[in-house]
């Protein structure tokens, strides 16, 4: 089960993915209309949810696949 939730904050852009399958990543695609360009990638597993969420930059583009790790929670941020 994957839920996801857009928030909008003085022009900037976030978007949320959490998967809820314990045992199972998840494959998605992002499609949210002018949602796109350099954006940091916070994701929080269980393999690392003592230590904090790993962070890295992605580029978001309409229509890419991203995998979702089993019990993770994913947050994109716009630049």
């Amino acid at each position: 089960h994957v839920t996801s939730y857009l928030s909008r904050d003085n022009g900037s852009m976030s978007l949320m993915l959490t998967n809820k399958y314990p045992e199972t990543r998840a494959e998605t695609t992002v499609s949210v209309p002018g949602f796109e360009g350099k954006a940091t990638l916070r994701q929080l597993r269980k393999d690392n949810a003592s230590k904090g969420p790993e962070v890295g930059n992605i580029n978001v583009k309409e229509g890419m696949r991203i995998t979702l790790p089993a019990y993770s929670v994913t947050t994109i941020m716009l630049d």
